[in-house]
């Protein structure tokens, strides 16, 4: 069994994985997955899970961990690094509330709101192309566009804000 502990959405996870010979059983935070995954590439499996079957894609970049899968991308920090890194006074920035970011580098192939717009949680804001794969990027809860900061064809880094959304209680 290998144990891992990463920093995910901003919150520490332990994650388990048990098997071999492409059968195995993920255990991250309370939830418990069993699935097949066959190493197609370098980068990519395909796996089977009670999902049903789809690709991965897994790249690292700078010490983190980014997988594409089912059309979402989890970013994995390792939560050892990350907590060194803060107690040496190198992290970065927080992201401001409201503040809409890409997971991944990319480039904005799309714009589907505008600024004063009402949006709803789960309403997809903008298109990002990373990995040669298009990442649709959706609002996280209900509010107004309060500004978009990019235009298409703008290389967005990760992490930084693209829109920026004013929500309930947030109102000045």
């Amino acid at each position: 069994m290998a144990i891992y502990e990463y920093l995910h959405n901003g919150k520490t996870v332990d994650v388990r994985i048990d098997g071999k010979n492409g059968k195995y059983r993920v255990t991250m935070g309370d939830g418990e997955y069993e699935l097949e995954a066959c190493q197609l590439s370098q980068h990519l499996l395909s796996v089977l899970g009670s999902g049903g079957l789809t690709r991965a894609f897994v790249a690292e970049k700078n010490g983190t961990t980014y997988v594409h899968m089912g059309g979402r991308i989890f970013t994995f920090d390792d939560a050892a690094a990350v907590s060194d890194s803060r107690a040496g006074g190198k992290a970065g920035a927080g992201v401001a509330p409201g503040a809409i970011t890409s997971q991944m580098p990319g480039n904005l192939i799309k714009v589907i709101v505008k600024e004063g717009e009402t949006v709803k949680e789960g309403q997809p804001l903008v298109i990002v192309e990373a990995m040669k794969m298009e990442n649709e990027i959706r609002s996280p809860s209900d509010g107004v566009v309060k500004a978009i900061n990019f235009a298409v064809g703008d290389l967005v880094e990760a992490g930084v804000p693209i829109v920026e959304l004013e929500t309930e209680g947030e109102e000045e």
